[in-house]
């Protein structure tokens, strides 16, 4: 653009050609000025998204290997008491989070029991997702409510027999 303008400015116009020529590159000069500054700014953007993407991400790989841990700790639990697993979270009371001992195997929709102390609360029926076990309440025994650890008893299929 600027060796086009110096061409047309060495031409002897008479009119304000010139002055014209002058005002594009005057103008030329800030939009590149102004694309620079909008670059530079995107890339700072960019540097400074990575850097919470990398920082975001070191804690959720730090949140997961907590979070396994708990889960290890509590199927151990399960393992030692003898039980299948407990209710982690009752939430609403309609969807249960639970913890299953790893060597319980339950399959989407199979169903189990929710037990506090020797009395069965509830009727559940199982859903995986996310990493998780859930259990939709089926059937809730009258005055009866799921609470937190209440020990979870899964029912044996008949393939299990075999």
């Amino acid at each position: 653009m600027e060796y086009l303008s110096s061409k047309l400015k060495a031409v002897p116009y008479i009119n304000s050609v010139p002055t014209a020529l002058s005002r594009i590159e005057g103008e030329a000069r800030l939009s590149v000025s102004a694309y620079r500054a909008a670059l530079q700014a995107a890339g700072s953007g960019l540097e400074s998204r990575d850097k919470t993407i990398a920082e975001l991400k070191a804690r959720a790989e730090a949140a997961e290997n907590g979070l396994n841990r708990y889960r290890a700790a509590v199927a151990a639990y399960a393992r030692e008491n003898r039980e299948s697993g407990y209710v982690i979270d009752v939430g609403d009371g309609a969807q249960l989070l639970v913890c299953l001992d790893p060597g319980v195997t339950v399959k989407d929709g199979s169903v189990g029991y929710v037990v506090h102390g020797d009395t069965a609360v509830a009727t559940v029926a199982f859903s995986l997702g996310g990493g998780s076990v859930y259990a939709r309440v089926v059937k809730i025994e009258e005055g009866k409510k799921p609470e937190v650890f209440d020990s979870i008893l899964v029912s044996a299929s008949p393939e299990a027999a075999q």
